[in-house]
Formats: C-alpha cells, sequence, structure tokens
C-alpha cells in the first residue's frame, strides 16, 4: 500500500469519493466523481489533474477516454483481445492487449513493432509491470490505479494486497458455502479459475458462475 496507509470515504451508492493515502504534511488526496449512472468519470489529484472515463460502449462502436494533460486514448476491437490507440502530444501509437484465459492483460504489442509483458500473482498484485507504466488495464481486464495500489472493478474497489475488496458484497452469493460469508473475499478464493468482471459476482474462465454457487443456491431452496 503506497503511503503506508489509506483512508476512505465513500458514495451513497458504496464507492468511493476520497482516498487518502499517507497522512500528515505528504498525505496525497484523490477525489473521484461519478456519472448518474454509478460510473467513474473524472479522478482529481491535490495537482488538479484530471483523468476522465467513459464506461465502454459495445464492441462493434469506438469507445474514447481522455486524461489529464492532453493525452487522448480510444479503445477499439480487435482479434484475441482489444488494442487502445494512445495519442499523446500529437502523435499517435497503438497498443494491442493480449490477454490469457481470465482476461488478465499479460502481453502489450504496439504499433512500433516492440513488445512489453506484465505479470501478476493469483489475487492481482503486479509482480513485473513496465516502468513508468504503458496502460491501466491489467489483472482479469480491470483497470488500476497504481498511484493508489488498488484495482477498479467497477463495482467495487479491490485491493490485491490484502486479497479483498474494499466494501462488503452487497449480497450473498453462496451463503452454504465456507468461502461464501466473506463479504469482502474475492472470487470465493479461488482467483486462478474465477475473475469478477462487475465487482460483484465471480464468473469461471468460461464465463459462467461456479458450481458452488448454484449448489449453495439449491441448498437454500430446499430448505424454505
Amino acid at each position: 500500500m503506497p503511503g503506508e496507509s489509506q483512508s476512505f470515504q465513500y458514495t451513497p451508492f458504496d464507492l468511493p469519493s476520497h482516498i487518502q493515502t499517507g497522512s500528515g504534511a505528504g498525505a496525497r488526496n484523490t477525489r473521484f466523481e461519478y456519472s448518474a449512472e454509478g460510473a467513474r468519470s473524472r479522478a482529481r489529484d491535490d495537482d488538479k489533474t484530471r483523468r476522465i472515463r467513459r464506461r465502454p460502449l459495445p464492441a462493434s462502436r469506438l469507445c474514447g477516454r481522455r486524461y489529464a494533460r492532453g493525452a487522448l486514448s480510444a479503445f477499439l476491437p480487435a482479434v484475441g483481445g482489444s488494442a487502445k490507440i494512445v495519442r499523446a502530444n500529437g502523435t499517435d501509437q497503438t497498443l494491442f492487449f493480449h490477454v490469457d484465459n481470465l482476461g488478465t492483460v499479460s502481453t502489450i504489442s504496439d504499433s512500433d513493432r516492440a513488445v512489453h509483458h506484465q505479470a501478476f500473482d493469483p489475487f492481482g498484485t503486479p509482480l513485473d509491470v513496465a516502468e513508468p507504466a504503458i496502460t491501466r488495464e491489467g489483472f482479469t481486464g480491470h483497470e488500476h490505479d497504481q498511484d493508489l495500489g488498488l484495482v477498479d472493478m467497477k463495482g467495487r474497489i479491490y485491493d490485491p494486497l490484502t486479497a479483498r475488496f474494499t466494501t462488503a458484497d452487497p449480497m450473498m452469493q453462496a451463503p452454504f458455502f465456507s468461502q461464501g460469508s466473506i463479504a469482502t473475499g474475492y472470487v470465493l478464493n479461488d482467483p486462478v479459475n474465477q475473475r469478477d468482471p462487475s465487482g460483484y459476482l465471480e464468473k469461471d474462465d468460461g464465463g459462467s458462475l461456479p458450481r458452488s454457487f448454484f449448489g449453495a443456491v439449491a441448498v437454500g431452496t430446499s430448505r424454505t
């Protein structure tokens, strides 16, 4: 965790509105703003830097995301993953994302034929990431807030250091499964086979709900 400690303030819909990293005079503050749909739209740091994100459009349409200092990036579909056009200082560069079976961006190639690799441990802690960072996309396809050491999983914020979400899941997915009672747990403690595309509900590597989920629901139904 950068700065040794972090404190959170939340919106009424349980997404962070303010994260303070560190304490005292050296503390760094990041404030978030959201759209009416609950999608993150801006992140404001102490230096007034703004990063604007927009909810991804369908794969058949181009999705633009504008960042600070005049940089522009846009996503478009590509065979075997996705591509990202990055424009900075009037120069365009295309990044091609190559993902593993869980959607983690493990290899990045660019329009200059350079290849970059990044690796994460099973719970998403970066092990080998380019410095400076080439992209925010990483673990299971989610965006990393590298300066905060967190992962934006849309519905909730995930901390890979503790392998826990920062807020509880509003629904108990598997009440009769031992791992289902951990409201801040990540994918029922099975990150090798499952992922969480929304921040609320895990899926296995085939995009389906895990068997434990259905088994728990079936048991619960039979007892009522």
